[in-house]
């Protein structure tokens, strides 16, 4: 039998209704309702572009640390 939606998916899950749930499945049941993983706020892509320039600054650094070694290398 396929699933109309999320909240076929729970009824199966969890049964229909939120009155008889604990607090941990109340918990869970709203926030795949919600989609509670998704950054609604566009914080997590900003976050991810600070990430990519921070990863390009390091690879920056490695490269000029690979070229001393290099140097240091040939020095000895």
């Amino acid at each position: 039998m396929p699933f109309e939606n999320d909240e076929d998916v729970l009824a199966q899950v969890y049964g229909k209704g939120d009155g008889n749930l604990d607090k941990t499945d109340l918990f869970l049941r709203q926030y795949v309702l919600n989609e509670g993983w998704k950054d609604k706020t566009g914080k997590g892509e900003k976050l991810y572009d600070h990430y990519l320039q921070y990863q390009q600054e390091n690879e920056k650094i490695d490269v000029e640390d690979e070229g001393r070694d290099l140097e240091m290398d040939v020095f000895e």
